[in-house]
């Protein structure tokens, strides 16, 4: 498995020469029950997030508890996005699973920081902009280099190593600015793709 950045979040996924060729167009099928639960798994965080956001600011650190739920909301949402048209590359069905897993080929590493900073915590929404804006744009380019990657799939049956290396750093930089928005980093994300 090769691991994408040295930033406290980090990206993991087994590069897979050779997928099914037709397989990736009944996947959104195949991902209704995950979207189903991921949806209402996420519908806390409205609540959840804030509330971190409030007992960093009062104690200094987020409790281990709610960087869990959220972390493991952001690991289950990356092995499925990996299996269908984030990346595409493997042609196993994602687990159910907030965990970190060693028997599937993609993985989201995130250390769990001890102390958090109040003063970044408090203007994080202000702190994020940039990336947000730039995160939107991100995630239009990996979506067309998915479908590129994906029709030669089709057509080779083959996928590109030098695409998946790129829509990799692409979602790289999607899922470190989210671990940061979600609280779950204290370090700013890198304006990079490493």
């Amino acid at each position: 498995m090769a691991g994408y950045g040295s930033y406290p979040v980090q990206l993991v996924g087994e590069y897979e020469e050779r997928v099914n060729r037709v397989l990736w167009l009944i996947k959104w099928l195949l991902l209704i029950p995950h979207i189903v639960l991921l949806s209402l798994l996420q519908f806390p965080t409205i609540f959840t997030v804030p509330l971190s956001w409030l007992i960093i600011l009062v104690i200094g650190r987020n409790p281990e508890f709610l960087w869990g739920y959220h972390a493991g909301l952001l690991r289950w949402s990356w092995r499925v996005n990996y299996y269908s048209y984030g990346v595409g590359n493997t042609d196993r069905y994602p687990p159910f699973s907030f965990g970190s897993r060693d028997d599937y080929p993609a993985d989201l590493l995130i250390e769990y920081p001890e102390r958090s900073s109040r003063l970044t915590t408090l203007f994080r929404w202000l702190l994020i902009i940039p990336h947000w804006i730039i995160v939107y744009f991100l995630g239009m380019i990996t979506g067309l280099l998915v479908l590129v990657a994906l029709l030669l799939v089709l057509i080779t049956g083959r996928y590109s190593e030098s695409l998946y290396d790129i829509i990799m750093r692409l979602n790289l930089w999607q899922y470190r600015v989210s671990a940061y928005g979600a609280l779950l980093v204290d370090e700013y994300p890198p304006f990079s793709f490493d």
